[in-house]
């Protein structure tokens, strides 16, 4: 016989693949109305140990329908048996999982690509913001491009100079035409970086915190085109 010899609680099927952040915020806890779940069983029905002859139906938590009918159990005593405790506290609900505020990059190979269609920044005045939190000084690290390499002028990067280039700057560069300003190295705490480009005057400025820390008068406009990173 392959039937299981053992005690079990909170039973769930879903029609989706569970991310590990799911199934973690789920281990402890129970469910019965989340997005996706098919059938959830408590095993709270009945009571441990006592005589449960009457109770033959396994109920399905989340309304869907999918009843069990028990079969072949002694339903009296404590085995082959409704029983208690259970893998998991009863009542305990699940926790909703918390909404994502920021996105964590490795500095290896994560990129977000954002097509052409209406963010091309050549030739005309604009401004980038975003805040960020820097993890290292240890190599060049750009947090927004645009353009393509080559050529002075064709190539945007907002970010975060290569120690080789000494004490830490925050740039605000065109590729051989760039503005780099001397910060702290703060790698503990958020901070909000403006970059403004007016295409008339030229004038390139760098704030942080909303405060100006940096501009220069840029020889050139910004000539680079394509998507942005």
């Amino acid at each position: 016989s392959n039937e299981f010899d053992g005690n079990i609680d909170e039973l769930r099927v879903w029609d989706k693949v569970l991310t590990p952040g799911e199934i973690l915020n789920g281990l402890n806890c129970e469910t019965s109305t989340a997005t996706n779940l098919l059938a959830a069983y408590h095993f709270n029905q009945a009571y441990a140990g006592a005589d449960n002859a009457a109770n033959t139906i396994l109920m399905d938590a989340t309304g869907n329908g999918n009843n069990g009918n028990l079969t072949g159990f002694a339903l009296t005593g404590l085995s082959s048996n409704w029983v208690a405790p259970g893998g998991v506290i009863s009542g305990t609900t699940c926790p909703t999982l918390t909404p994502a505020a920021a996105l964590s990059l490795d500095g290896v190979n994560d990129q977000v690509t954002i097509g052409t269609s209406n963010v091309d920044l050549s030739n005309k005045s604009f401004s980038v913001e975003m805040w960020l939190k820097h993890n290292s000084f240890l190599k060049y690290d750009v947090a927004f491009s645009q353009g393509n390499t080559g050529l002075p002028n064709q190539l945007l990067h907002i970010g975060f100079t290569h120690p080789n280039m000494g004490a830490p700057k925050f740039g605000f560069a065109f590729d051989y035409n760039d503005l780099l300003v001397p910060i702290t190295n703060d790698l503990t705490n958020w901070h909000h970086w403006a970059c403004t480009f007016d295409n008339v005057t030229k004038e390139r400025k760098i704030y942080r915190d909303g405060v100006l820390i940096g501009q220069d008068v840029s020889p050139s406009t910004f000539l680079g085109s394509g998507g942005s990173t």
